[in-house]
């Protein structure tokens, strides 16, 4: 899901299930990962690769690839929990 005022650039590849909050930028040649979330104001820069399952918390900038399952939050990176499902 992409919500307003996000700017995808040209070559920007977003996977199935990401979620991007109001105000996204994605750069040129950027890639998304599936089921991905990216929240109000986030940056991704150009060429930059987010991997699948990744978080990246509001008003921050992705400068480097971001490998799957990670969190980017108040400028720092960690592994991001799995969220349970209710059926588990």
């Amino acid at each position: 899901m992409i919500g307003p005022f996000c700017t995808l650039e040209t070559g920007a590849r977003i996977g199935n299930g990401a979620l991007l909050s109001p105000y996204v930028f994605v750069g040129m040649d950027a890639s998304i990962g599936e089921r991905s979330r990216l929240y109000v104001r986030a940056s991704i820069l150009p060429r930059v690769s987010v991997g699948e399952g990744c978080v990246v918390g509001p008003h921050e900038l992705v400068r480097k690839d971001l490998p799957a399952q990670q969190a980017l939050v108040d400028g720092k990176r960690f592994a991001a929990r799995k969220l349970s499902s209710a059926r588990e």
